[in-house]
């Protein structure tokens, strides 16, 4: 039989590269064989440089049997060449790598996908260099972040990293801090979206906001928008559902099934937007619950929806990194949201700061934060021009240039706050 191997977990040493935790289920494996994986499909192979048993140390056997587990070290780089359930096959001659004739994988794996997206930016632009490096670092460890380079006319070079979820996220933002003392801009998490075009029916798949389209009045006859769709399941005491049910339909949600269990609880399935559950809606139904409600999920077929692309513009530039996306219904609501919060995270300057939610180029929502001011009318406790009018309308207009001015000059620095306002 075909030597055949589960990858049970792997993580990478930093004297022996890649170490795999594997499950010998077909076949004898031993040292000095080429093998390779199933997802990377003979384009690249290894050399079985240890193989061992865990007793809890490592035991050096020189082979693996049929039915062991053990470890195996085979001069891999990264954790991506050993994915989580990927299956280890031998490769037996030059003839079968030259063709890549490999067995079949075992049953039971399937790839990880990244569910949200967010990109990083460096506080400095000259430390994106040592960001690339946190995060190439991070992720031989970490083997499910997807990471593409991306730029932003705002912020500058950043790195698009692709999570499985929004604490998945908050744990690499973290350890970005504590273990490499990076400092850096998270911006919103956003959920991938597929274009589908109306007259020929081909699919495209964004993962960035900069990839929408900017006409968005001629995109609505053409295109339709589809979004990621998960099945809810909600297990809740019966005292609770009326509330749950409240929350489902007003994140778009549609209750496919719900059933009376004999213990006093309900369990409720529905169809919901990603995007809607992704960011607080387990929060939301265990507080609404009192904490007695659980909450999982898996993924649907996605679904067409009335969407558009809010833009954030500050002082008239807009942030990119800043917008998201809304139903049409909801855009004028959670854009004044949005704002609103802003006016309160962005500090005051010098000069006046605008804060403006746009749908294309209709402004749907605006906010102002005022400059600091200086009483020019008044000079050592004395008014200046005594009564005189003229005198004080002069100072005044003086004044006003100087702030015109300094805003058409004058950044307005971004901080973390921002960002977790549009959530």
């Amino acid at each position: 039989a075909p030597v055949r191997a589960r990858v049970v977990d792997s993580w990478f040493d930093d004297h022996r590269g890649v170490v795999c935790l594997i499950q010998v289920v077909d076949g004898s494996l031993y040292e000095n064989q080429r093998v390779s994986t199933v997802v990377l499909d003979g384009r690249e192979s290894f050399t079985v440089q240890e193989l061992g048993l865990l007793s809890p140390k490592p035991l050096r056997t020189h082979a693996l049997h049929s039915g062991q587990v053990g470890y195996m070290i085979a001069g891999m780089r990264s954790t991506s060449q050993a994915l989580l359930g990927d299956t280890v096959v031998a490769m037996q001659d030059s003839a079968s790598r030259g063709s890549r004739l490999l067995p079949p994988a075992l049953e039971g794996y399937t790839p990880s996908r990244p569910m949200i997206y967010a990109t990083l930016y460096p506080m400095d632009t000259v430390d994106f260099d040592d960001l690339r490096t946190a995060v190439s670092r991070l992720t031989l460890n970490d083997a499910s972040v997807t990471v593409d380079l991306e730029t932003s006319s705002a912020l500058g070079n950043g790195l698009k990293c692709g999570f499985l979820g929004m604490l998945h996220m908050e744990v690499f933002h973290q350890r970005l801090t504590d273990e490499f003392d990076m400092p850096v801009l998270l911006t919103t998490p956003q959920v991938p979206y597929v274009l589908r075009d109306s007259s020929t029916g081909d699919d495209v798949r964004i993962t960035s906001l900069s990839e929408w389209p900017s006409d968005q009045k001629s995109m609505a006859k053409s295109t339709e928008v589809l979004e990621p769709m998960v099945t809810a399941t909600i297990l809740t005491p019966s005292e609770y559902v009326g509330s749950v049910l409240d929350e489902i339909v007003a994140r778009r949600g549609l209750q496919s099934d719900m059933k009376y269990l004999d213990d006093g609880r309900v369990i409720i399935q529905a169809g919901m937007p990603w995007a809607e559950v992704v960011v607080d809606f387990h929060d939301t139904v265990k507080n609404l619950s009192s904490g007695y409600a659980t909450f999982n999920y898996s993924e649907a077929t996605p679904r067409a929806a009335n969407l558009v692309k809010v833009d954030l513009s500050v002082n008239g530039e807009v942030v990119d990194a800043l917008s998201f996306v809304s139903h049409r219904d909801k855009a004028q609501i959670q854009g004044r949201r949005v704002a609103k919060r802003l006016q309160g995270v962005i500090r005051r300057q010098q000069f006046e700061v605008v804060i403006q939610a746009k749908v294309g180029v209709k402004v749907i929502a605006r906010e102002r934060i005022a400059p600091f001011r200086k009483d020019v009318l008044t000079k050592s406790g004395k008014t200046v021009g005594g009564g005189d009018a003229t005198r004080k309308r002069k100072l005044l207009e003086k004044q006003k240039r100087g702030k015109a001015r300094a805003k058409s000059v004058g950044k307005v620095e971004l901080t973390q706050e921002a960002f977790w306002a549009v959530l």
